[in-house]
């Protein structure tokens, strides 16, 4: 497993124009910004977006490092930890993807927690339930809400397309692919709410595109 703790504080040569060529002033200004691009320079001005503390004593670790001295290439990368030791590297990419695109935590709960991915505004955010103590992959698909006491989980399932809900007490899925909804996927983060939970059920409401109210019972 390669791990991007290789972080070093190396930086990119930085190349000057030759005098002797004709190249515009433009041009010559972009390849020195591009050139002057440090792992230092990106830790300054382009920190990670988004919080990284999971409960019991797991976190994310984001990174910039350079996998080769010399290759000139810098990316980024998110590790999860305990405390400080390393259990798996979720992601790398290029230092210039946004860190959206990168990943974050979507969701926490006591032993998992929600990795995801999103990829732009009109677009679902792709889910990827995470064990903490080994970064096993437990469920994938597109995360829609969660819930904190009890814990529970929104989400389509990749594997059919069905809208679910996870219960972590129970450790099962709740089919709840009867909601007809008539809004995008990505925006049912919005419109379906998780309103109550009892020990034998789950309330929730949807609300349409004409702002009425259908209210929904699951059994756990």
């Amino acid at each position: 497993m390669f791990s991007c703790q290789e972080k070093a504080k190396t930086t990119i040569k930085e190349t000057k124009p030759n005098k002797s060529t004709t190249i515009s002033q433009s041009k010559e200004k972009k390849i020195l910004e591009k050139d002057t691009i440090t792992i230092e320079y990106l830790y300054k001005y382009n920190p990670y977006d988004y919080d990284t503390k999971l409960t019991n004593g797991y976190k994310l670790e984001f990174s910039y490092f350079q996998k080769h001295k010399d290759s000139g290439v810098i990316e980024m990368c998110l590790t999860l930890k305990k405390k400080e030791k390393i259990i798996d590297t979720l992601n790398i990419m290029g230092y210039g993807a946004p860190h959206k695109n990168l990943g974050y935590i979507g969701a926490d709960f006591d032993k998992y927690f929600a990795f995801v991915n999103s990829f732009g505004s009109g677009n679902p955010h792709y889910l990827t339930l995470l064990r903490k103590k080994d970064a096993k992959e437990i469920k994938s698909g597109y995360i829609i809400n969660s819930n904190s006491h009890p814990e529970l989980l929104v989400y389509e399932d990749k594997i059919d397309g069905k809208l679910k809900i996870f219960d972590f007490e129970k450790m099962k899925d709740i089919d709840i692919s009867n909601i007809k909804y008539d809004c995008f996927l990505w925006q049912l983060s919005e419109a379906l709410k998780i309103k109550k939970v009892t020990k034998e059920e789950v309330f929730i409401e949807y609300t349409n595109n004409e702002d009425k109210v259908i209210k929904y019972k699951y059994y756990r």
